[in-house]
């Protein structure tokens, strides 16, 4: 097992992102970055999470749960 990488599966926010045709490009231009900027992403960095999140009509909470509350369900 020494030497073996552990790959982190990205969170739902990012799969929506890689997965819906024009997203990332239209996330892309929204933030200022490149479409391949958007696709390294891990999680979407705090800087933009509330732009991503006005996008996906979605609360930022939703967006990064780790930042910002999510919402009471």
């Amino acid at each position: 097992m020494e030497g073996r990488v552990v790959r982190k599966f990205p969170d739902a926010t990012i799969r929506r992102l890689r997965t819906t045709r024009g997203l990332a490009a239209e996330i892309a231009r929204e933030c200022n970055v490149s479409r391949a900027a958007v696709y390294q992403w891990r999680k979407v960095p705090a800087h933009h999470a509330l732009r991503v999140a006005r996008l996906l009509n979605l609360d930022v909470g939703r967006v990064r749960p780790d930042i910002f509350n999510p919402p009471a369900e």
